[in-house]
């Protein structure tokens, strides 16, 4: 069904027996009924101010698995791209200068000149991994370095003007001759033989998610996953351009094993006190006259995991991080109102439904890096910046217990290429 949102997962039991939402060009809420249920939702990247992700990916379908009693694993591992720009706002988010960065002998700088990478990795440099790029860069704008919009700077303005046009033409088909997404980015950017670029890390990729087995399922009867919603695939980092894949086999085996345990089942009824206590949650900001402005808190949230939750991370963060999506979830959520009472492409509504969803998935990343007390992948913890194999090769599990976040530590199961036990 194009143009539709599902809201939540329908059950009867421990089964999932369907799905609801809204249709977004009627405005009429659905129930869908199904033997089986394939999440493909994506991951949660929108929870962050600055994202190369769609629009639309705010962990909704994480949320709707975690409350229909899925486990959630390796949240605390999601990953940001660095060098992408954050000016003109138009371009936030858009990786034209992180290719940019891996095409040429780019430098990244702080607010002083300095290249800094050379801290972090002096004999790569720029070409360091993703993850060390993006929290070197992170931690300049926290230590007062940075650029005037939160950010650090991408220059070739070193290069010769007549090198810098010739090396265009050979960049790879998608971005040859500064051509990208079907825009000239010269347009978008200052002159690159005399003025640096603006940059941040954005977030990327969701490293973690539905826990599932070889078969795709998520330990809910009648409940499989794939593609980027899914834990237990990546571990704590992506190696580039591996994504595609992910879907690709892992969506296969999902439609197979689905397909396998429909033939085994009957179908269940729908429990209709359910579909009507979840409809009247989803229609509530539009009945209100006066409350809290959806819009305003999205972007307040998407602050406070900038700062608190995002590439570097430390305890009195994520504390006060914790500490404020409480008062938000017993204070302000139940109070959201929608000015707008059309039903029909109404924005400002569909921005008050993820809003229980984005506060969800900030407060299980935020306890999930608050217990593991090491630096891992793609998170960085500042009050603990080594690798701890000796205590942390393990996996951080989440799951619903009557509403409240339950984590469990886990041993991590490593069949091949064991580890050296060490703190590095």
């Amino acid at each position: 069904i194009d143009n539709f949102r599902a809201t939540d997962l329908l059950t009867n039991g421990e089964k999932v027996v369907g799905a609801c939402g809204i249709h977004i060009l009627e405005g009429e809420f659905y129930v869908i009924k199904a033997k089986a249920v394939v999440l493909c939702t994506g991951g949660a990247m929108r929870i962050y101010p600055h994202t190369t992700a769609p629009e639309e990916l705010t962990g909704d379908g994480l949320a709707m698995a975690y409350r229909a009693g899925a486990k959630l694993v390796d949240m605390e591992f999601p990953m940001f791209l660095p060098y992408t720009m954050i000016t003109p706002k138009s371009m936030d988010g858009v990786d034209f200068t992180y290719s940019l960065s891996a095409y040429t002998e780019a430098y990244a700088l702080n607010r002083l000149g300095e290249r800094y990478m050379k801290y972090w990795d002096p004999v790569r440099m720029e070409r360091s991994t993703r993850d060390v790029n993006s929290i070197a860069s992170m931690i300049q704008v926290l230590d007062g370095k940075g650029s005037p919009s939160g950010g650090t700077y991408i220059s070739v303005a070193h290069l010769p003007e007549n090198l810098l046009n010739y090396t265009a033409e050979w960049f790879p088909q998608n971005m040859s001759n500064w051509r990208y997404g079907g825009f000239n980015m010269k347009d978008f950017m200052p002159d690159l033989t005399k003025d640096a670029i603006e940059t941040s890390p954005a977030s990327h990729f969701w490293n973690g998610g539905i826990k599932i087995n070889e078969r795709c399922e998520t330990g809910v009867p009648g409940l499989f996953a794939a593609g980027e919603g899914t834990g237990s695939i990546m571990g704590a980092n992506r190696i580039s351009g591996n994504a595609l894949t992910m879907t690709q086999v892992w969506g296969h085996r999902a439609g197979i094993f689905a397909s396998e345990y429909v033939k085994q089942t009957g179908g269940d009824d729908i429990d209709l006190e359910q579909v009507a206590a979840i409809k009247a949650n989803q229609y509530a900001p539009l009945e209100r006259n006066k409350g809290f402005d959806a819009v305003a808190l999205r972007k307040s949230l998407q602050e406070l995991a900038w700062h608190k939750i995002g590439v570097v991370r430390e305890q009195k963060g994520l504390d006060a991080a914790i500490a404020e999506l409480d008062r938000v979830k017993q204070e302000i959520l139940p109070y959201i109102a929608v000015g707008t009472k059309s039903t029909i492409c109404n924005r400002e509504w569909f921005e008050s439904m993820q809003l229980r969803n984005i506060t969800l998935i900030m407060e299980i990343v935020a306890r999930s890096s608050l217990a593991r007390t090491e630096s891992r992948g793609a998170l960085y913890r500042r009050d603990f910046p080594k690798t701890d194999n000796i205590n942390w090769l393990k996996n951080i599990v989440v799951e619903n217990k009557d509403g409240v976040i339950e984590l469990s530590i886990q041993d991590a199961n490593i069949k091949y290429n064991q580890p050296q036990r060490v703190i590095r």
